[in-house]
């Protein structure tokens, strides 16, 4: 029976995976089961409901938006289902919006303080807010909707007065009513499609940034391992060097008692050694200071890819709750499952054929062995990923089931004598929703087993059918090479197969794809400030890419943020000339800061001055100007170059601070007084020195 179980969440899982939904015409989804949209409008606010007892209210509001949809979706697409039910419903569902609206912008708000300041790679857009300035009433769709059914109703009378139903008039009549409703059930089925559709993409995106982020913590993971073999290898030849220079000091100390002085030779000798010694003890300690680097990387990386693999899991887990209630699946999934794992076993032995046949060819080159290796690597990697993909189906199936169970408990438990008759009528209709899907999940399962069953039947004679039945029920699950064969491999491929122009097309594209992905998860890693994995992320970014200046840029503010602000140069200085002749004020302003902090107070200016001319707004470049005029005595300059700095942007403290130490040295005491309780008023911190050269208590 574990292996029908299993079966089943199999194939609910295919269904999910291989149609997306892209066989759901508007028409079919226009005409669902209106309980069954309105159950999953319910199960939305009772999510909201949880998420705003967290005081989660960004996330209540995002589900409170999805329920309303959907609510609206039955009022504009069901008119005669349950008037008075539905209407009540949207209005408690767009007053609980409103109730936490104000919340949920200052929340969001708040969260975005710490939006990245990393450049966007080309094609990567900035995530849109969530949370709209206001709550719109009616959609202008229902607006056309309802025009559309007026149109439709007109139609209508004018069609049932013609007496001759097989006229031309009445053909017309017909056409031009088919294509309404066409019309009309495409604007109703939108909202449905466009959750569906955000859900998908959002799915594919976490996978894809998910399997970005492993070949980050994978390349870390290889990192860390060579930098350990790097440092045993210190370590030895360390060892080395002390008992050369015990022995050494042995023999010197015997020379000095023997004729009291020490050879010259011997002395240069030790010196040398202990030169090397002294490498190989800053050596030792650049390779602690990686490994711990490395070990924070690792576990930031590792922590990441949790993050993304448990959001898609729960985008996963939406998806499932809403094709399976909504009734979105296509009758012959469970089939197409049991193909395709034919597929994958006739692949898999296909390549177990081909390897073994040029294993024995003496006349094989070592290309058409390596190609051979990868693909049955590759067969045996895609059957893993599908067998992981149905366990987690299978735990969302029992997850959908427990939700059924709790949402059942839920509806009785809220049931009372003197409830309203509205609140009563919701109640029942719910509970028979929840009834039906129980019964629907068990009929799933049994038609599961007796697919199975007959899939098993079938495979008695066939190897590929044999081998699909095992592969579904993981009696068969094939083990893959490590992580360093596997990239041993890959590097073999790479260096010794040639290319074809369509392959390179491909692979640029892939590289493409990949650097998006990471760039986006570093801007992630970055906010949560994991500077450690978003400097990994972004060098693995440069590695595959060395054109990628908005990437060294983003690697430099990384470096500043993790306190070495002369590497974070090095990598602003390069992004310029790799920019070639395009304008990149940042990076100027970016590289004259660093060298501000590393004291280079020439080359800062320089740079600082240069961002100006690209970009004369930038207040914080005066501030730092100022700064510099300051330290060499030039006052007026420094003077300057704050006030310019307040006329850019009245919000900062820092021009306010320093203007009140100038006018402090210049004993004008009053205004130095008011510009430093403007630098207070704008969040500086208190200067209890300053503050008593003042006198201000």
């Amino acid at each position: 029976m574990t292996h029908l179980r299993h079966l089943t969440s199999t194939l609910l899982g295919l269904a999910l995976l291989c149609t997306a939904l892209k066989a759901q015409t508007p028409e079919q989804l226009a005409q669902l089961d209106p309980k069954d949209i309105y159950f999953q409008a319910w199960l939305y606010t009772k999510d909201a409901e949880d998420l705003e007892k967290k005081e989660d209210y960004v996330g209540a509001f995002t589900k409170y938006k999805k329920a309303r949809t959907l609510f609206d979706t039955v009022m504009v697409n069901y008119p005669r289902f349950k008037k008075d039910m539905v209407a009540d419903r949207q209005k408690l569902t767009t007053d609980a919006m409103e109730a936490i609206h104000e919340k949920a912008l200052a929340q969001q708000k708040e969260q975005s303080k710490g939006i990245s300041p990393l450049l966007e790679l080309p094609g990567n857009v900035a995530k849109p807010l969530a949370i709209p300035d206001s709550i719109k009433k009616n959609s202008l769709e229902t607006k056309e909707i309802s025009t559309l059914r007026g149109e439709i109703t007109a139609l209508k009378l004018q069609l049932s007065k013609i007496p001759n139903s097989r006229s031309a008039n009445a053909a017309a009549l017909r056409q031009a009513i088919d294509r309404l409703e066409q019309k009309r059930a495409y604007l109703a089925s939108a909202p449905l499609r466009d959750q569906i559709a955000e859900l998908n993409n959002e799915i594919t995106k976490l996978r894809r940034e998910r399997d970005a982020m492993e070949v980050s913590r994978d390349q870390a993971l290889s990192a860390q391992r060579k930098t350990l073999r790097q440092l045993e290898a210190t370590q030895r030849a360390l060892a080395t060097a002390r008992e050369k220079e015990k022995a050494l000091l042995a023999t010197i100390e015997e020379q000095r008692n023997v004729n009291g002085r020490v050879i010259k030779g011997q002395q240069d000798q030790m010196n040398d050694l202990r030169a090397q010694m002294a490498k190989k003890d800053k050596l030792l300690a650049e390779a602690n200071t990686r490994i711990k680097d490395l070990a924070i990387q690792l576990e930031q990386s590792q922590s990441m890819v949790t993050e993304l693999k448990t959001e898609r899991e729960d985008l996963l887990k939406e998806r499932e709750s809403m094709t399976t209630l909504l009734g979105l699946k296509e009758n012959d999934a469970r089939q197409q499952l049991i193909t395709q794992n034919v597929g994958l076993s006739k692949e898999l032995i296909e390549a177990r054929k081909k390897l073994s046949l040029i294993n024995n060819d003496s006349n094989a080159s070592k290309n058409q062995i390596i190609k051979a290796k990868v693909a049955l690597e590759t067969a045996k990697s895609k059957i893993l990923s599908l067998q992981k993909e149905n366990k987690a189906s299978e735990l969302r199936l029992a997850d959908l089931e427990k939700r059924l169970k709790l949402a059942q408990s839920d509806l009785l438990a809220g049931t009372k004598e003197d409830a309203l008759h509205l609140e009563r009528q919701e109640s029942e209709l719910l509970r028979n929703v929840v009834k039906r899907l129980q019964v629907q999940i068990k009929a799933q399962k049994k038609t599961g087993n007796l697919l199975v069953a007959q899939a098993t039947r079938m495979g008695i004679k066939d190897e590929a059918w044999s081998q699909a039945v095992d592969q579904l029920t993981e009696a068969y699950t094939p083990t893959l090479n490590d992580i360093e064969a596997e990239a041993a491999l890959s590097h073999s491929v790479t260096n010794r197969i040639s290319t074809t122009p369509a392959e390179r097309l491909a692979a640029q594209a892939d590289l493409q794809r990949l650097t998006r992905d990471l760039d986006r998860v570093a801007h992630r890693l970055f906010a949560r400030e994991d500077f450690q994995a978003a400097r990994g992320n972004l060098e693995l970014i440069i590695e595959e890419d060395p054109g990628a200046w908005p990437s060294m840029v983003n690697l430099g503010i990384v470096q500043n943020r993790l306190g070495d602000p002369s590497e974070a140069a090095k990598n602003f200085k390069q992004a310029i000339l790799v920019a070639g002749e395009q304008k990149v004020p940042y990076a100027h302003f970016l590289l004259g800061d660093a060298y501000y902090k590393t004291e280079l107070y020439p080359e800062a200016q320089s740079e600082l001055q240069s961002s100006l001319s690209m970009e004369p707004e930038n207040a914080k470049a005066h501030v730092i100007l100022g700064n510099i005029a300051g330290r060499s005595n030039d006052y007026q300059n420094a003077e300057f170059h704050f006030k310019e700095a307040i006329t850019l942007d009245p919000t900062l403290h820092e021009p306010h601070k320093n203007l009140a130490v100038l006018r402090y040295r210049e004993k004008e005491l009053t205004e130095a007084k008011v510009h430093y309780r403007d630098a207070l008023r704008l969040g500086a911190p208190a200067d209890p020195a300053l503050e008593e050269a003042l006198d201000i208590n």
